[in-house]
């Protein structure tokens, strides 16, 4: 404690000084801030205040204090003893300090703890304001504040958790952590500080290097390049998601490479060239919304045009190696076309020439040559040619024209085994010859208004040709002008029996004509309408028709014809009509139906149904039950397609159709043919006016068709049955 001024000396008097009186008070109450207390007064005051509390402002001195007195409250100021201060305990602050205390602390000299001695504190205290702790054994518990000194390598801690970024005692476990956690995975060889600043090259202000650095680089989000991108042989630019195209320098080509899905496209707003890489020569030049150019040694040498393409020089030279094609089109492989240097090969398929979109010729695949057909059939207009000969065949004018110009000569060499057997030749008067060149044959001069023979050479020659021979003649000579004979005629000589006919009479008949079958001549005599019947064998006489001859008025092939129309019906002459057919085939097999029309006006029209007129089947069970139409219905699904064939054979009559009025049409008959389902039929079929009018008009014509497709074939006679 502080020692401001002493209370008592023994060895010394309290001096009174200044002329202060003393103060005899047994209790001191005066408040004289000059009068000093005497010796009774503060005894008795004191003797007063030995069992309650002690309350001092200032500084209280005393050898001892060991009267009972209760608490001693100095408030701030210092209590300051030279002796001994006893009693139960003290209570300082909150603290209650008692002997036992204040033994544990018992030699301990102010600023350090004596090594001698045990600092010992009970578990419910705590040591606070401590300035240095000296140890050299163990300190347990919770420490605070500032440590320094050596620790023992045993000393262990609590190890934080890693998160925990206090100022906690960190553990060589939890430094550990830290350094593990903060290296991460990263190599053995940048782990630790000096190795990082190597790899950095020891570059203090690494981070402003690294941003400069950066600043030269183009962002991923793009910008300006101010410089060349360099890449090697074989490092590619590389664009879409998949590499879909690359641009590179493999070390001996430069290649741009679409190897993704879709197209390239190479895209121009104006016009697109390429060219050599120091830009002296284009090689292609495209024009916007014009020409596209190749060129050759920067030579133009074909653009396109707005109606095809200009070429410069040779349009196509081609090199395809030894025996392979030049040229290869090809459709898909089986049909495709191949050209050599010497052949163009059509696989599969013949060979088409056409213009403006009409094929005009076209090798097949038998190798005939074919003009203007598209077909090796003779009935076709044009020209075949090929192994098996040549056709030519036109519907009008000539059908092949030979022209020689300028010299008489030959028009057609004919040759047999590579040898000439003879030609057809011209002269000067325009004469033509035909000849055999074979030694001892002859030929035909055909000149002005004459025939005359010549030899193997083409020459003129007489009495070296003759017209037949004994075993192969002529039948008939007809001539309108004399015979000039220079021999005989069947061993008679011409000119000496020409004489014996002079002595005839003119207009003398000395010819008798021979009698018997097949001599007689027609009879004179008859008229109109009248015929010629048997009179006796080889013999006919003029005669009238007699009622129910038969007469042939018609006989028709039918060659795909529409229908079979008869006109010539002569109700003065003719009671009724028999028509007989064979054969009869339809274009369209499956339900062709076989139908017989009637009409007043030669067939301008035909009598039907809604004029009120029409046939009803009279046995309808063999025909299918038809009911009322306006024609006559011979057979109903004629055979299936393909299995037509000949079909409709039969015969039916038309009667009565010179009646009264109200005299009905009958028509009846019979008919075979093959129906749908490929099976024969026979029928018997008729039909007749119902009557639907009072007056019936006189039919002239009837016709006679399929009433779908024509009639391919068959043949239809009509005969007509003479009045009686």
């Amino acid at each position: 404690m502080s020692k401001a001024r002493d209370l008592a000396d023994s060895a010394q008097e309290i001096n009174i000084l200044d002329g202060k009186s003393f103060l005899d008070e047994d209790n001191l109450a005066s408040d004289s801030a000059t009068g000093i207390a005497s010796q009774q007064s503060i005894k008795a005051y004191v003797d007063g205040i030995t069992t309650t509390n002690i309350t001092s402002t200032g500084a209280l001195n005393s050898g001892s204090i060991t009267s009972g007195f209760g608490n001693i409250d100095n408030g701030s100021s210092t209590i300051t003893t030279t002796g001994a201060i006893s009693g139960g305990s003290f209570v300082i602050g909150s603290a209650d300090i008692n002997e036992n205390d204040l033994e544990s602390i018992d030699g301990i000299t102010a600023g350090t703890v004596s090594a001698s001695k045990a600092v010992v504190v009970n578990t419910n205290k705590d040591i606070t304001g401590f300035r240095n702790i000296t140890a050299t054994g163990t300190i347990s518990g919770s420490l605070s504040g500032t440590l320094s000194g050596a620790i023992a390598s045993t000393t262990t801690a609590t190890t934080q958790a890693e998160s925990d970024d206090s100022t906690k005692v960190a553990t060589t476990e939890y430094v550990s952590n830290k350094i593990t956690t903060l290296i991460g995975g990263a190599p053995s060889t940048l782990n630790d500080l000096n190795e990082l600043a190597a790899a950095i090259n020891d570059d203090a202000n690494y981070n402003s290097t690294l941003t400069t650095a950066l600043a030269t680089k183009l962002p991923k989000a793009g910008g300006t390049m101010t410089g060349d991108v360099l890449y090697n042989d074989n490092i590619k630019a590389k664009f879409g998601a998949g590499s879909d195209l690359q641009i590179y320098h493999n070390g001996g080509d430069s290649l741009i490479a679409d190897t993704g899905t879709g197209d390239l496209y190479i895209r121009g707003s104006n016009n697109i060239f390429l060219q050599k890489g120091d830009g002296s020569e284009t090689f292609i030049a495209t024009a916007d919304d014009s020409s596209v150019y190749l060129y050759h040694n920067n030579a133009t040498k074909l653009s396109t045009t707005s109606t095809g393409i200009d070429v410069t020089g040779t349009a196509l030279n081609l090199d395809g190696g030894g025996s392979n094609p030049l040229l290869t089109l090809k459709n898909s492989a089986t049909y495709y076309s191949t050209v050599s240097h010497d052949t163009f090969n059509v696989q599969n398929n013949g060979l088409k020439l056409s213009t403006q979109g009409t094929e005009r010729m076209r090798i097949d695949s038998s190798g005939n040559v074919l003009v203007g057909k598209t077909s090796n059939d003779i009935a076709l207009n044009g020209v075949k040619l090929g192994t098996t000969g040549v056709n030519v065949t036109r519907s009008s004018n000539e059908v092949m024209v030979l022209n020689r110009t300028s010299s008489d000569g030959t028009i057609l060499g004919l040759w047999k085994d590579g040898t000439p057997v003879g030609n057809i030749a011209v002269t000067g008067t325009n004469d033509l010859t035909l000849h055999s060149t074979a030694t001892n044959h002859k030929g035909l001069r055909l000149g002005e208004g004459y025939y005359i023979p010549v030899n193997n050479a083409g020459s003129a020659e007489d009495n070296s040709v003759d017209i037949g021979v004994s075993t192969y003649r002529y039948k008939d000579l007809h001539l309108s002008g004399n015979i000039s004979v220079g021999g005989t005629v069947d061993g008679r000589d011409v000119a000496s029996d020409g004489s014996k006919l002079d002595g005839i009479a003119t207009s003398a008949n000395n010819y008798s004509h021979p009698t018997g079958n097949g001599n007689n001549h027609i009879p004179s005599g008859g008229s109109a309408d009248q015929i010629l019947k048997y009179s006796s064998a080889g013999t006919a006489q003029w005669a009238d028709a007699s009622g129910g001859t038969t007469v042939l008025l018609n006989r028709t092939v039918m060659n795909s014809t529409s229908s079979y129309d008869f006109t010539a019906m002569n109700s003065t002459l003719y009671d009724s009509y028999y028509v007989e057919f064979d054969g009869l085939q339809p274009s369209n097999g499956g339900a062709s139906q076989l139908r017989v029309f009637v009409s007043t006006n030669s067939l301008s029209s035909v009598l039907s149904d809604t004029q009120g007129y029409g046939f009803r089947n009279t046995n309808g069970a063999a025909v299918g039950g038809y009911g009322q139409y306006g024609y006559m219905l011979i057979a109903n699904s004629v055979g299936d397609a393909g299995y037509y064939g000949p079909n409709i054979s039969g015969r039916f009559k038309i009667m009565n159709v010179n009646g009264a009025p109200d005299t009905s049409y009958v028509m009846n008959g019979q008919a075979t043919y093959m129906n749908n389902s490929n099976q024969q039929d026979n029928c018997i079929f008729g039909a007749m006016h119902a009557q639907f009018t009072l007056s019936l008009p006189q039919i002239n014509s009837f016709r006679m068709k399929f009433h779908a497709g024509t009639i391919v074939r068959g043949i239809i006679k009509t005969y007509g049955v003479l009045k009686a």
